[in-house]
Order: C-alpha cells, then structure tokens, then sequence
C-alpha cells in the first residue's frame, strides 16, 4: 500500500473529513492534521505556532475540520505583511520571484511568531513554506512540521522496512 492523496494547501482543512470518508486510501489534506497529534505528544498546552499565508483566512472552521480541539495554545501568523511573499505566492501578480527575499521574509515572520508567543512547536500551514524549513528551524530552533513530515509519517507505516538498530545511532 502506498500514500495516494495529499494535499498542496493547508486551507483544505475543510474538506478532510469528507474527502477521507468518500475514499478507502489515505488521505491527508493539511499539514494542520499534526496539531492534535502534537497535543497528545507534548500536552493539550503546548505553544504550537502556525504560520500561514494568511491569517484572516484561516478560521476556525479549518482548525476544526481536522479535530483540534484545544486552540487556546494554538498562534497563528499569516504572511500578509510581507510584501515579495504576498505578491508572488497569494496574489500570483509576480511570476520571477526572488529566493532570497523570499527566504529572509519567511524567516522574519517565523522569528516574530517564536519572538511573540514563545512557542514551543512550529506548523507550517502553507505548502510554499515547507521548502524553507530548515532555514526556519535554524533561526527559531523548534520542531518544525509540514506536509512533508505527515507524508513522511504516513508513508514511514505504509511501506515498512527492515528494523536495524543502528539507524539512530
């Protein structure tokens, strides 16, 4: 068995439920499916920062859609202030974007959420954020999670392999 359907926007968060259920494949639409998860791993209290591409787009309805029923701990930041990201990735009016301003605007706004909520996890609601998740990690030294990491989770329980030991030492 392998993973079949994932999804390339956190905002699908609203079809989740629905989608899994028409399907007999796994299904994972949004990165924001780790929340509950990391709830459970950490406490239902641990500061989970979210950073999205827009936080007046992300309602509560999306939290929701994927079972997160803790949101008191829960701090959202969107990228509208930042002006390469918003033009090329939101609004689609840039076509050459610039790597590097890209890179140092999505790392600003990853540092002012850690600097603002002291938080103790990262998700990384937006599937254009993921490629920069390292460098992220790298300046707020937090677990970051993505659709990535749930692909890879998922897929790691789908297509097992041979146990060695050594593989984490």
């Amino acid at each position: 068995m392998e993973l079949k359907q994932s999804g390339s926007c956190g905002f699908l968060a609203l079809y989740q439920r629905d989608i899994a259920a028409a399907v007999n494949i796994p299904v994972l639409l949004s990165s924001l499916l780790q929340v509950p998860l990391l709830q459970m791993m950490y406490s239902p209290k641990v500061r989970i920062g979210i950073l999205t591409a827009s936080k007046q787009a992300l309602t509560p309805k999306h939290l929701e859609g994927v079972g997160i029923v803790h949101q008191d701990s829960l701090f959202i930041k969107g990228m509208e202030s930042k002006e390469h990201f918003w033009t090329c990735i939101v609004e689609g009016e840039r076509h050459n974007f610039d790597i590097k301003i890209m890179e140092q605007e999505i790392r600003e706004s990853a540092r002012e959420l850690k600097k603002q909520h002291d938080i103790d996890v990262l998700i990384l609601e937006c599937t254009d954020l993921s490629a920069f998740s390292a460098a992220i990690q790298e300046d707020v030294q937090v677990p970051i999670f993505d659709i990535n990491t749930l692909v890879e989770l998922t897929q790691s329980a789908l297509w097992r392999t041979t146990y060695n030991r050594h593989r984490f030492m």
